[in-house]
C-alpha cells in the first residue's frame, strides 16, 4: 500500500524533473498565445493553416497505410480494408493541400454541422430519457431543460454557421491564450524551484 510519504516523494521528483525542463513549459506557453493571437487576430490564415497540416497528416498517413496493407497483405486478411483507408487519407491530403481554402471551407463546415447535429441528437436523447425515468429520479426537469440547451445549441449553429465559427473560433483564441499565460505562470514558477534547488 503506498503512503503518504511515498507520494511526497513520487510528486517531489516530478517536481525536479519539470523544474529542469521549466523552458519546455514555457516554449509552450508561448506556442499557446501565439496560437491564440493568431486565431484572435488572423483567424482565416490561421485555419487555412489548421487545415494544410490535418492534409499533410492525411497525406502521409495514407501513404505509410498503402504500403503497410502492400507489405502485409499476404499476412492480414484484412489488408484490403487498410488499403481503402490509406487511398481514401491520401486522396483527402491531395485535395486538401490543393484547394487549401475550399478543404478549410468543407472542413469547418463538416465539423460545424457534425457538432450541430451530434448536439441536438444527444439533447433529444437527454429529454426522452428524462421523461422515460422521472418517477426513478427527483430532477428530471433540469435534465430535461438542459437537453433543450443542447437541442437550441445545435439548432442556432445550425442557423446561423458563419457566426457560429466566428464564435467557436474566438472562444478556441481566448481559451489558448488563458491556458498559455497560465502555462507561462507555472514555467516561471518551475524556473525559481530550479534556482532554488
Amino acid at each position: 500500500m503506498t503512503t503518504q510519504r511515498q507520494y511526497q516523494v513520487q510528486d517531489q521528483a516530478i517536481a525536479n524533473f519539470l523544474a529542469d525542463k521549466w523552458w519546455l513549459v514555457l516554449l509552450r506557453a508561448i506556442v499557446g498565445i501565439l496560437f491564440g493571437l493568431m486565431l484572435l487576430f488572423r483567424p482565416g490564415q490561421t485555419l487555412v493553416a489548421i487545415v494544410q497540416v490535418l492534409g499533410i497528416y492525411w497525406l502521409v498517413d495514407g501513404a505509410l497505410s498503402i504500403y503497410e496493407a502492400i507489405m502485409g497483405k499476404d499476412e492480414e486478411p484484412s489488408w484490403g480494408w487498410s488499403l481503402l483507408g490509406g487511398l481514401l487519407s491520401l486522396v483527402a491530403g491531395i485535395i486538401v493541400l490543393a484547394r487549401p481554402l475550399l478543404a478549410t471551407v468543407v472542413t469547418t463546415s463538416f465539423f460545424l454541422s457534425l457538432v450541430a447535429i451530434v448536439s441536438i441528437v444527444i439533447g433529444i436523447i437527454g429529454i426522452i430519457r428524462a421523461i422515460q425515468v422521472r418517477k426513478e429520479i427527483d430532477n428530471e426537469l433540469s435534465i430535461i431543460l438542459l437537453g433543450i440547451l443542447q437541442v437550441l445549441f445545435g439548432m442556432a449553429l445550425l442557423a446561423n454557421p458563419v457566426m457560429s465559427v466566428a464564435i467557436l473560433l474566438w472562444t478556441l483564441a481566448i481559451s489558448s491564450i488563458v491556458i498559455g499565460v497560465s502555462t507561462l505562470m507555472a514555467a516561471f514558477k518551475l524556473r525559481s524551484l530550479k534556482q532554488v534547488a
